[in-house]
Formats: C-alpha cells, structure tokens, sequence
C-alpha cells in the first residue's frame, strides 16, 4: 500500500504527541512493508517560527520512511498570535457545537496566517495517483486545513481532537466533513468529535487506538532519577509544560493540599517540553523542563502516581506508559479520552476542580500499596490489550484498503444497465435520496444507472432522464419505484427486460380528501394501479415489512424488503449556524420533521404541545415543505394562531441540509403524532443524532422504532401524551434508557444492510430474467 502522511514538522526527537503519533505511524507501517512518505514543511517544530525554513528543502530517508520537506509560505504573525489570543481567552463552557467563536472574516487568520506551503500543496494535487491514501495529522494547522479539501477523495484525517475553540472554527469542520475518514485514536475521542460535528462521526469516524513503544520503557528500567528528585517521595506530571494541559491548576492543587497539612517531604514533579518556569521549591514543586528517555522512564518508574490535568487530550501515551510501569493515575473528569480510558481499565482516581485535584492527591498518598498496585495492575493489562503497535496498525491498513468488500456486484450475464424509474424526484426527501444511494450502490457494483423520471425539482435536472418509450434500454433492467399513480407506470410495465417494483407506500386517500380532493384521486389511482401491477411484476419489495405485507394484498408474489439506507454519512455539511444560534438558547426544542400533511397530524402535535407543562421553557420546531395555499397547512397555521402559541411554534418550510441539521443538532425530542407512514425516516435520522424519539405507533412506525424509542397508542388522549414528552424531557434516567435503545436500534438501516438487501433483489431479477431466456418459458 502507497500511503502519505502530511503533519507540519516531522522528526524522531519531536515530543508533542501528535508529532510521536506520526513518527510512531508512519514508521510502523513502513516495517510492515508498506511504502510511506511523510509531505511536511521545512520549519523545524511546533515552538520554532513557523513561518522560517529551518530546515533544507527536499527529500531524506529517515528510518524506512521517504520524508518531503517543502517551504513554509509568508504569513501576518500579528494577526495570526491575535486571533489565536481572542480564542485562548473564550471560556470553554460558552463554546457551542455548530455556532463558530468568531466570525467566519475573523476566523480567516487562523488558516490563512497558519503554517501553510502552498509548494507541499501543489505536489500532492500533482501527485496524488501515487498515494492510495494520504492521512493528515493533526486537524488545526493549515497544511490539514487547506490541503485535505483539495484530495478529498483519498484524504485521511488522524485529528488528535480537543475539545478547544479551534475545532469550533467553520475551516476544522469543513476540513472533517471533507475527509473519507477519521481514524480516532480513543472512544473518549470519537466521543467529542460526535458532540462537535454531528452523526457522519458515527459513519466517518473509526476507533483504531494508538500503539505505545515498550521498548524503551524496558531499555531505560534501571535508569537513576533526576538528581532533583533523587530520594524524594514524589508525584510526576508529564508532557507540555503551559496552562492548556492543566499545570497551573495542579500546581495550585498541590499547594493546596499542602496548605491543608500535606506531608511537606512530598514533591511534585514537572518534566515536558514548554517555556513556562513552574519551579516552586519552598511548596515542593519541581519543574525539570525537557528530560531525555532514560530520565523519563525513571520519573515513571520512581513516581507515586501520574497527575493528568489536562482537559484537551484525543489520547495520553504518557498514561498509557504509567501504567505499564506500574503507576496508578489520576486524570480529568472533563476529557473524555482519559477519563474513559481509565475507568475501563480501573487505572486510577478522576478530578476536575482544584478541591477535587488537592482531595485526590490526598487520597493517592494514603492508599496502601495494595490499592495502588490494583489500580495499576488493571492500567497495565489495558495497555497490554489495547496499545499495541501490531493490532492498531493492522486494523489502519484494513480500513485504508478497503478491504470490506461488497456483496453486490454485476456478474456474467447480467444486463449492463439497471436504471431507476419513479414519478418525481424531489429535493431533499426520503424517496429520492434513496434512488441516489441506489444509483451509487449499483454503479459501484459495475452497472450503468441512471435515474429516469416525468417530474423533476429544477435543482436536480443534471442528474437525470426524462422520462419516455426511449428513456429505457430495452435489454437492460429497470426498478421501478411506486408512490402514486403517474403515466411512468405504462413504461415500467411495458419494459421487456428484467425488472422490480419497489413500493414506498401510497397513503390512503381519505386523508387528503377533505383538504386537496384531486390529490385525493391520484392516490386512489396509484392503489387502484397496484392490482395491475402485481402481474407485471414477478420481482418486489417494499420498503418496510408492513409496506411488503401491502403488496401480497394487492396480490405480488412473495414481496421481499428493502429498506431505507439511513446512514449517519449524509450529514456532511455543518449546521447552519444562524439556525444553531436562533435555537441554541436554553429552551427546549421539540422537533417534528416531514411534510405539512393531514396524515402527519401536525394539528394534534401543535394542540398536545399546548398541554405541555411550563411552556415558556420549549419551543416546537415543524420542518417540513408546504404551500401557503394548502388548505391543511392553513388549518396547522390558524390553529397555532388560535392557541396563542405564535411564538412557541416555528413552521420552517422546505429546509436544506444545513437547516435541518441545526434543527437535529439543537432538538432535545422528536414528537410525531403522524397515523400513516410506510416507513418514516425521520424517527431514524433522530435516533443518530441523540434525540429520543416519541411517536404514535401507527402504521410502519412500530417496524421503524423496533425496541428503539419510546411509542405511544393512537388512542391514548392528548394531555397523557403530553406528560409522556415532559417525562421525556426532564427524566434523565428515562432519557438514558431511551437513547441506549436508539443507538443499538439506528445500526439496523447503515448502508450496508441496505446494500445486502439490493443485492437479494438484483439476485431475483437475475434469477427472472434466466427463467424468461429458458425454453421452458419460451
């Protein structure tokens, strides 16, 4: 495998950790006979000008890896250290996913004025056929910022992600929204990026650890302390050395504890890079600055236990090294990388406050020696399972190769084409977008397809046929998708190829009768149409196991189930951010999506809101299209009007992705009352985005929802509903229990099943269009 490495500097005796993340990577995979480049500029490290070429321009070997260096570009320092200072100083507690710490023109210094070479840009985009993949480690410097969108297509991110007003800049989320893949190097990382950017972490985003050298933590075992330290009782803080990584709050901790009576013999101990003096002899604070191997692994092996106060870590080697020298710690609560580390091994205590950090520091140096060497003995044994260099390189090079694999794939004999035939193809709903990702599946699996249609939105013209007689290849097969009655259905049942109808229900007319009489009549027609169509087609499916129950009514022969790809890795724009703002503002925001539609029953989801205890402190979010002229969306209207609740209830329209990913985003529930849908997206799409789902068990939804959600009977009145919300608004422990079911039931529709279940149907149309081609038949 060809793979690439960008980072900004690059060398083996750089001691950040995304730049031993990098050489660690890099060379490891270089053993396994990969071949590796590592594209970096000609400035030295991270504490060196950035915009000074320390370093030759060209190429070198270093340790089986072919290392580029190419030089770093102009850049306005003042403006840059500017913006960086206004950011340092923005509380982390006001940071808010999705709404950008300055203005998209403020925050143009961050890239801009960055560590850029606009020469390591220009060879990649040049080059880029002799790479299979190019990973981009980390993801706040501008050589991952402006160069990953420019190959997306092969493009890697390892972001080494903090939780820090960096990653809230719209630059860090178009550069992960862009890449093919996250390779995390914690759950405690995937974790935040999920909270940062949304659901496509779920589908973008791979948990493949990081690796620890043993080696020299074994060479160095007998090696002395520090003469600073030699014969102390001590505690050791390890790695940079400045206020981000949480050294003044454990400097002032320690003082604390002291204060409080601590044994005065006892030292804490700084050793890391960093320009920042920490050394306070008379309250036993030791600062050694930069310490070489040998006097590292002593500090690990000599210490009580590691103090870990950084909140903004991805993944902490040094901890990992801790344990493995059979040292406890104790880590941030805030970071979710390190906390969750320890509490799955049991390695350690956890802190967040000065208080805490003082209490624990207490609590570490009285426990015996058996506790501490527990907490150890379970730090070890994770680091053993699951820091090691073999397994996390061996599952990087699986998911770079693409070595799934997939179950659908044209074989010899098949037709050449399989086109798609529908009435319409909106913008934007659940219909067309799965006859986009059916297109996509069908011409990875080596077949033309096209989608060919009579009604189109006008954004969409480009991407397909109109329909007609000679829209279609006679010899080629076609899916035709029926949703309600239209003059296509002719051409689908005249086809003389092989073929398959997929049904996504017709709603019942008498739903729409009462407002848009001729609509009603369409959707009499489609019905009517059904029993026509179960004899021209020997080949379908419904979208959902009711819909398929549908269709052996109407008299198909053994209809199969194809269900919607709902798959996290549609959500790949950020959320509008005028949207985020709006409704990031401490009411609880109560969301229904789809349509404005009689069968959707957004009148008596506006009138249970109504009963809502507390009111003031929710807000109803109704995303979805309508007419001002339709006379049900009137209805919806005149009632929020009629109810007072005018400024309680937002209709939205038609909203684009980036509308309704804020809408998603900022939801505490979603609510449906809707009595009729064949399969309803929206309750899947809630479930990855967090939102506990509250919906009528009506229809497909029951399918839908399997165990997931929280369902409700049809019959059950209004106010009894509403208390459901509130409970499901302010019980965590329900809420808990909700979310829990909706992450197991949300896998059930990834794309990959879906693709299992395509496969199954082009296997019927294959086995149709060989019985039609026997003699037998003939």
């Amino acid at each position: 495998m060809r793979v690439a490495f960008v980072i900004p500097w690059y060398g083996p005796d750089l001691k950040g950790g995304a730049e031993q993340q990098a050489w660690q990577f890099a060379t490891g995979l270089a053993r396994r006979g990969n071949k590796v480049d590592v594209l970096t500029t000609c400035c030295r490290s991270f504490l060196d000008d950035w915009g000074v070429d320390h370093l030759p321009a060209g190429d070198e070997i270093l340790a089986g890896v072919t290392v580029r260096r190419f030089p770093v570009d102009p850049r306005d320092r003042g403006a840059f250290d500017a913006l960086n200072g206004r950011l340092l100083a923005i509380p982390r507690q006001s940071l808010r996913p999705g709404i950008p710490p300055v203005s998209p023109e403020d925050a143009r210094p961050w890239t801009d004025h960055n560590i850029n070479s606009a020469a390591l840009e220009r060879w990649l985009v040049g080059n880029l056929e002799r790479y299979d993949a190019v990973i981009f480690i980390p993801y706040l410097y501008g050589t991952t910022l402006r160069c990953l969108p420019q190959v997306a297509a092969k493009a890697w991110m390892q972001p080494c992600l903090h939780d820090e007003a960096y990653a809230y800049l719209p630059d860090a989320a178009a550069a992960i929204y862009a890449s093919r893949g996250l390779l995390l190097l914690s759950a405690g990382e995937m974790e935040t990026a999920v909270r940062l950017f949304g659901p496509i972490v779920w589908s973008r985003g791979h948990v493949v650890g990081a690796g620890i050298e043993f080696d020299p933590l074994d060479t160095h075992a007998a090696a002395p302390l520090p003469s600073r330290v030699a014969g102390s009782r001590f505690l050791l803080f390890l790695g940079r050395r400045d206020p981000g990584k949480g050294v003044d709050l454990l400097c002032d901790a320690f003082r604390a504890w002291r204060a409080a009576g601590g044994d005065r013999e006892v030292r804490l101990v700084l050793a890391g890079p960093g320009n920042a003096g920490y050394d306070d002899p008379s309250n036993g604070i030791v600062d050694l600055g930069l310490v070489d191997d040998p006097a590292r692994v002593a500090l690990l092996r000599g210490c009580e236990a590691l103090l870990m106060p950084s909140p903004n870590e991805s993944f902490s080697r040094v901890l990992y090294e801790a344990w493995y020298c059979g040292k406890p710690a104790v880590v941030r609560s805030s970071c979710p990388a390190t906390r969750e580390a320890l509490l799955a091994a049991g390695g350690g205590w956890v802190a967040e406050t000065v208080e805490e950090w003082a209490q624990r520091i207490g609590e570490v140096l009285a426990a015996s020696a058996q506790t501490r060497g527990g907490y150890a003995a379970g730090g070890r044994d994770y680091t053993l399972r699951h820091a090691s260099w073999d397994a996390v390189l061996g599952h990087c090079e699986t998911l770079l190769r693409g070595e799934a694999g997939s179950v659908l794939k044209r074989l010899p004999g098949d037709p050449a084409s399989i086109d798609q035939l529908s009435p319409g193809l909106g913008y934007g709903d659940a219909i067309s977008n799965e006859m986009f990702e059916m297109r996509r599946m069908l011409r990875a699996a080596g077949f033309r397809s096209d989608i060919v249609v009579r009604h189109v939105d006008p954004r969409l013209l480009c991407e397909v046929r109109l329909a007609g007689a000679e829209a279609i290849d006679p010899a080629g097969g076609v899916i035709y998708h029926h949703s309600i009655g239209s003059e296509v259905t002719a051409h689908a049942l005249a086809h003389p190829g092989p073929k398959a109808l997929v049904y996504h229900n017709i709603t019942p007319a008498e739903h729409f009768r009462p407002y848009r009489p001729h609509f009603a009549r369409l959707l009499r027609d489609g019905r009517e149409q059904m029993w026509s169509l179960a004899a021209g087609f020997a080949v379908s499916a419904g979208d959902s196991a009711f819909n398929a129950a549908e269709l052996a009514r109407f008299g198909f022969q053994e209809p199969g189930v194809l269900p919607l790809p709902i798959d996290p890795d549609a959500w790949d724009v950020p959320p509008s951010p005028g949207w985020m703002e709006r409704l990031d503002d401490g009411r609880r925001n109560i969301l229904f999506v789809g349509r404005v539609a009689p069968n959707k029953r957004q009148d008596r989801l506006v009138e249970a809101f109504a009963l809502l205890p507390a009111l003031p402190r929710a807000r109803l979010v109704i995303a979805g299209a309508f007419a001002p002229d339709d006379p049900y969306a009137q209805r919806v209207q005149a009632l929020i009007d009629e109810l007072g609740l005018r400024d309680d209830v937002i209709l939205t329209g038609h909203c684009p992705l980036a509308d309704l990913h804020a809408f998603y985003r900022t939801a505490s529930l979603f609510w449906s009352f809707s009595e009729h849908e064949g399969f309803c997206v929206p309750l899947i799409e809630a479930m990855w985005f967090d939102v506990p789902v509250l919906a009528m068990a009506a229809a497909a939804a029951p399918e839908t929802l399997g165990e997931a959600g929280h369902a409700f009977a049809w019959t059950e009145e209004n106010f009894e509903v509403a208390r459901r919300a509130w409970s499901l608004l302010t019980d965590g422990a329900l809420r808990a229990r909700v979310l829990a079911s909706q992450r197991v039931g949300r896998a059930r529709f990834r794309r990959a099943f879906a693709e299992e279940s395509l496969a199954a149907l082009v296997r019927r149309m294959r086995a149709q269009a060989a019985v039609a081609r026997s003699p037998e038949h003939a």
